[in-house]
């Protein structure tokens, strides 16, 4: 049977596993369960490909290689190719064809494009340890659903949502060595533990998810604004971007044009701004500054020159750790006691402004805010990636 390790547990894992599964394809979900069978087996993150390439079971032969993979649907699984369905038998998929896979895109469908590239892993056992350490790294490319000029829709091809560059998982188990004492209670115990070390996803601008704002006039309230600068400038955080207020501006009372700005920032925006028209909208919408980069709002009737996903949202450091505790009761059962404490140092970790819609510039309010963790803003509180530190103690009888 074939063999998939998916490695996140959100609800994009599940459905994931639970897809996978109905097509006879055996899953371990490594992220929640840090037991030993678990912990050792997580070698291959897409087994069912890497079984269609020629490879064998083992993450370490996809070192070096390129897997491009062209579905009809997104993707899961963090640092692998894995879809939510698997994509139809293809004649040209099979070993001998190269460490490439396409199944064609749907017509009616916007493309998606994905390359993953294993740059390191290792996987050595010593004296009771076993020691993991995949570093992948990835890039994903669609096209919008919606565009922000439908007479141009091959402008929106961009970073994907779920395009994570860089990630770094070091999975660590340890059998304390065993002696022989009452009870058994210097015997069968296990520490575990997985760091994962990864990037920020990318968030996207659109003036009017919020306030309808339509800046272009075109009715379809996906427009975007001006950038002057590097967008890694702008970052989310609980206090949002840092916006220049409408009030900043001075209006004309003649001719009802902005004529400049009553401070340092304002003038900043005022000079880069561009046309009259560019000019007048930051008396309405106002703009955004951050270091050396600023957003300004077009002219009515124009379009901004800042692509799709253009922004980096909060990275995410999170450390679990597990003790378990075996006691052998025959040659036939065993009874395990299990201490799991997910994000172990309680670490912060923000949400992705994408994921709740917190994308609109028109909305100083709410634009590039991060107001929830990633577990609790997917719906998925406790269990979900993400959290705050969660404890858990589990009794486990083996027979």
């Amino acid at each position: 049977m074939k063999r998939a390790v998916v490695l996140g547990t959100a609800r994009s894992g599940q459905a994931a596993a639970a897809l996978l599964e109905r097509n006879g394809v055996e899953v371990v979900l490594a992220g929640r369960d840090l037991g030993p069978s678990d912990t050792s087996n997580v070698m291959v993150a897409t087994q069912d490909y890497a079984d269609a390439l020629g490879f064998k079971n083992s993450y370490a032969n996809l070192v070096g290689q390129t897997v491009e993979i062209q579905t009809q649907r997104g993707y899961t699984g963090v640092g692998a190719v894995l879809p939510h369905e698997l994509p139809p038998p293809n004649p040209q998929c099979g070993p001998g064809a190269g460490p490439r896979i396409m199944c064609g895109p749907s017509a009616s469908l916007p493309s998606v494009v994905l390359r993953a590239r294993v740059v390191g892993v290792a996987d050595r056992s010593f004296l009771g340890q076993t020691l993991l350490i995949p570093l992948s790294w990835m890039i994903a490319i669609t096209n919008a659903a919606q565009p922000q000029d439908s007479t141009r829709p091959g402008l929106e091809r961009a970073n994907s949502d779920s395009d994570l560059r860089h990630r770094l998982t070091l999975a660590l188990t340890y059998e304390v060595p065993s002696r022989k004492g009452y009870a058994h209670l210097l015997e069968g115990w296990q520490v575990n533990s997985i760091v994962t070390v990864q990037g920020g996803l990318p968030w996207n601008l659109i003036d009017g998810n919020i306030n309808g704002s339509d800046s272009s006039g075109t009715g379809e309230f996906a427009d975007r604004w001006n950038i002057i600068g590097s967008p890694a400038n702008f970052k989310p955080s609980t206090t949002g971007i840092p916006f220049v207020d409408p009030s900043f501006f001075t209006v004309d009372a003649n001719s009802g044009h902005v004529i400049g700005g009553t401070n340092a920032v304002s003038n900043t925006c005022f000079s880069i701004a561009g046309s009259q028209g560019a000019k007048d909208q930051l008396a309405s919408l106002g703009c955004y500054v951050a270091g050396a980069s600023v957003l300004t709002p077009p002219a009515f009737g124009t379009f901004g020159n800042i692509g799709r996903n253009p922004f980096r949202g909060p990275r995410l450091d999170n450390l679990d750790f597990s003790v378990v505790k075996t006691t052998n009761l025959n040659e036939r059962v065993s009874v395990q006691l299990r201490g799991e404490f997910f994000n172990i140092l309680n670490h912060p970790h923000f949400a992705n402004p994408n994921t709740q819609g917190l994308v609109d510039p028109s909305d100083p309010t709410s634009f590039g805010f991060i107001f929830n963790t990633p577990d609790v803003a997917a719906a998925n509180p406790v269990i979900g990636t993400g959290g705050p530190r969660n404890i858990q103690l589990g009794l486990k009888f083996r027979f």
